[in-house]
């Protein structure tokens, strides 16, 4: 199996807090850092001085592998720049995951551009509790859940998302035979296994048990993926 080319976009200093544990995930986890390789871009939307060598070197995060160096102006003169920057990125050496994190304006910026040439984009948002509506108005637009709870895959069973369920028991044995849902347990490389043979295939959705979908003991990814 080839690498996975994961661009790592942060360009906010909270971006940066929230991508360190990203990298020191995979870094100390041998296999995810033979399967995985990252290019950190950083958008350059915060541009002064205190995003310097010794702001990364606090963190723990390396140098970032790009600069876009988008700097200062309104919001949409950002945006701008940053789409710009980043589509150039992309057309040189297109990556497999684009991986953005909060909802600042780089975040915005890099997920329109891998949307619209192609690439996977996920987002990590670190949000306040919400209520069950917001949750599922999330998980009904998400492309695939990972989650360790025992409840939500019954919500994504009738959304027709994709489940991938970091536990190695379920109290909703139905959803694994259904086929919506997948026992994923704490094998890390069984994850990465999983989500890569899913998602580079034609991205249609699950068909869920209100749409009459057949019983499929075999589980999601037989379902899912051609």
């Amino acid at each position: 199996m080839s690498e996975i080319q994961i661009d790592l976009i942060a360009g906010a200093r909270p971006n940066f807090m929230k991508i360190a544990p990203i990298i020191d995930a995979i870094r100390a986890n041998p296999e995810a850092a033979h399967r995985l390789s990252f290019r950190l871009v950083h958008t350059g939307q915060h541009y002064d001085r205190n995003m310097s060598g010794s702001f990364f070197e606090e963190l723990g995060v390396p140098e970032p592998d790009i600069n876009l160096g988008a700097g200062g102006g309104t919001q949409a003169e950002q945006a701008a720049a940053i789409m710009m920057g980043y589509e150039k990125v992309l057309q040189e050496r297109r990556s497999d995951l684009c991986l953005v994190v909060g909802d600042v304006t780089s975040t915005m910026a890099c997920a329109i551009v891998a949307r619209k040439m192609g690439v996977d984009e996920a987002n990590l948002l670190t949000t306040e509790p919400m209520g069950y509506l917001e949750f599922n108005y999330l998980v009904k637009h998400a492309k695939a859940v990972l989650t360790d709870s025992g409840g939500i895959t019954e919500e994504t069973t009738v959304m027709g998302v994709p489940c991938m369920t970091l536990r190695d028991n379920t109290e909703r044995p139905e959803t694994i035979t259904v086929g919506t849902s997948e026992l994923i347990g704490r094998i890390q490389r069984r994850l990465v296994r999983l989500w890569r043979s899913c998602f580079p295939a034609s991205g249609r959705r699950v068909a869920s048990p209100r749409n009459g979908m057949a019983r499929r003991p075999s589980g999601l990814w037989k379902h899912y993926c051609p």
